[in-house]
């Protein structure tokens, strides 16, 4: 069950990366248009939940460590499911934003 939700957990965070970085480039190319105040704010939002996700990421702690942390089953259900949680919320916030 651990390795599941493990796998789960891989692929979430790597989707919430791709998100984070559709986001970015939406904002980024908003600021470059608009250059206001707010749009800043989207890209600093964006960039801060990007640098989070990458530094929780498995994948990403196997390709520059050579391994991952290990977690108990009950931490590893947990991170599992807030990636989910943040994944669905950023899958929303991003068909908002390409709309």
């Amino acid at each position: 069950m651990t390795d599941l939700l493990y796998t789960v957990y891989s692929v979430v965070t790597v989707g919430n990366i791709f998100l984070l970085l559709v986001l970015s480039y939406i904002f980024v190319q908003d600021y470059m248009k608009v250059r206001s105040k707010f749009t800043i704010g989207l890209v600093l939002f964006a960039g801060l939940l990007l640098l989070k996700a990458l530094i929780s990421c498995p994948i990403i702690s196997l390709f520059f460590f050579g391994s991952t942390c290990s977690y108990m089953e009950a931490e590893v259900r947990l991170e599992a499911y807030a990636a989910l949680v943040q994944f669905l919320g950023l899958l929303v916030f991003t068909y908002i934003v390409i709309r």
